[in-house]
């Protein structure tokens, strides 16, 4: 009974930091390398495996609410990091575009996603956080 107690707890947290944070089944389930009708039936029913709780509660803790920012706007804590698969062109065309622009790479990633955050998809509502973004780069050759 107290093991059902903890775990029907650890679910409410989990739902609750979801909702704060304006993130969705499809996130969670992303990171936590299952689907997303996987992590709706731990929500529901399913227990959840302990290493996924563990990993659960480690996304919980590297990601607390007072890091998302208002809509239209992306700051990152430090403690957060954004890994992107990218080719060596395609690298060396946002170093040049950041340099033309005075800025670092770094900067000139965060202005694309803020803007494009702001901008919105076709129906005006803000990006979900959960969706894959792709940075506009110039692909043509000089």
């Amino acid at each position: 009974m107290a093991d059902m107690d903890k775990t029907a707890r650890f679910k409410a947290q989990v739902k609750a930091w979801l909702k704060m944070n304006g993130i969705d089944y499809l996130w969670l389930a992303e990171q936590c390398g299952v689907s997303e009708n996987t992590v709706r039936n731990w929500m529901a029913k399913a227990p959840i495996p302990p290493r996924k709780q563990q990993l659960i509660m480690k996304l919980i803790n590297q990601m607390p609410a007072d890091t998302i920012a208002a809509p239209g706007a992306v700051e990152v804590s430090p403690d957060v990091t954004l890994s992107v698969k990218m080719a060596a062109e395609t690298y060396a065309q946002l170093v040049q575009a950041a340099q033309q622009g005075g800025k670092s790479v770094a900067d000139l990633i965060n202005e694309s996603i803020s803007a494009l955050a702001a901008r919105g998809n076709a129906n005006g509502k803000p990006v979900a956080r959960s969706r894959k973004i792709v940075l506009p780069v110039n692909n043509k050759k000089p």
